[in-house]
């Protein structure tokens, strides 16, 4: 079932997100949130979380679509080399720009917001898999839920670059 859903949900996706590219609308979403001192240190944060999440979704995701079963061996360890730049990133850019993004519609911030809760869901539930907290029984659960938020984290995360690339052409061809 996730696999079926996965397929049809990154498909969507990529239309949205190829309408998106195209309309190039600058809406006050994107840079905006970026403050012209350290510009470029958040741009490069930003694209190393979105490489991180590219990695991770290439190889959980993308594995699972492919294998249909688990991941392991390589894929594995490249999935879990790539954690630490999605999760470093998305806490950074959530500190950078969660204040540019608690005021405005929410055409703008739901994408942003969605993206971090769908994240943070990710990362606690594969951190809690690997804690004797929740027993054995509860482990498929959590790699559920993991999966599920992964998506989820795929989709809105998507959704948001988007909108940053649109309104970062937008802001050039403006300016």
């Amino acid at each position: 079932m996730f696999r079926l859903i996965s397929i049809i949900a990154i498909v969507a996706v990529a239309i949205l997100v190829a309408q998106q590219l195209r309309l190039r609308s600058a809406d006050g979403v994107g840079p905006s949130p970026m403050r012209e001192r350290g510009r470029r240190w958040q741009e490069i944060i930003y694209m190393a979380m979105l490489v991180g999440t590219l990695i991770g979704a290439l190889t959980g995701i993308g594995s699972v679509i492919v294998s249909g079963g688990p991941i392991g061996g390589w894929m594995l360890i490249l999935h879990c080399l790539a954690a630490p730049l999605f999760a470093i990133g998305i806490a950074a850019i959530a500190l950078l720009w969660a204040g540019a993004y608690m005021r405005g519609s929410c055409a703008a911030g739901c994408a942003f917001w969605l993206m971090l809760i769908s994240g943070m869901v990710a990362i606690f539930s594969i951190a809690f898999t690997m804690t004797p907290l929740f027993g054995t029984a509860n482990q498929h659960f959590l790699l559920a839920v993991h999966r599920w938020s992964s998506l989820a984290l795929v989709i809105f995360m998507a959704l948001h670059a988007a909108r940053v690339m649109g309104a970062r052409t937008a802001g050039r061809a403006g300016a």
